[in-house]
């Protein structure tokens, strides 16, 4: 990253195998790109050594959903990399916060995100693919204030005003 400022890097969700969280650590541990910090929020998963990767990472644990916007405002990307997801509300919540959010190509992340202009896909469950697409997103961060931008007008679509418009549309034309 050009600037010598640390990308902050975020997930959150619940320690279960599907949600990719065991991935994403060790996605990092093959970052090219080590000007990063990553936060999790949620338990912490069984059998691994937080204090190992102590000062890189730092597990907030369980947070109020409340409070989760506030934390998304002070990071940049949005890590999640579900083995399977039908819809993906965290993944949401990040375009509409404005972060670059990087996840696993599957279920509703494929027309949530657009791969290069609201965010970032990677192979679900490939560490490898993860890695490099960390690194991308790490090396060009500064550089990519239009995929923000994008994914924040991207998430006014889910917003309860414009599922009630369109709905609202939907029913006049039927009814």
């Amino acid at each position: 990253m050009s600037s010598g400022r640390r990308a902050e890097l975020l997930f959150v969700g619940r320690p279960v195998p599907e949600k990719g969280l065991a991935d994403t650590l060790a996605a990092l541990a093959h970052v090219r790109h080590h000007c990063w910090h990553f936060t999790i929020v949620g338990e912490i998963l069984a059998g691994i050594d937080v204090d190992a990767w102590a000062p890189l990472v730092t597990w907030l644990g369980c947070v109020p959903n409340r409070k989760v916007a506030s934390i998304m405002a002070t990071h940049d990307i949005l890590v999640v990399p579900s083995h399977y997801e039908t819809f993906g509300n965290v993944a949401l919540e990040g375009l509409a916060s404005a972060m670059i959010v990087v996840a696993s190509y599957t279920g509703g992340f494929k027309t949530l995100i657009e791969h290069g202009q609201t965010g970032f896909h990677f192979r679900a469950g490939d560490v490898a693919d993860l890695a490099r697409t960390l690194d991308f997103v790490i090396e060009n961060l500064m550089r990519l204030a239009d995929v923000r931008k994008n994914a924040r007008a991207s998430a006014i679509r889910y917003s309860w005003d414009e599922i009630v418009r369109q709905t609202a549309e939907l029913l006049a034309r039927y009814i």
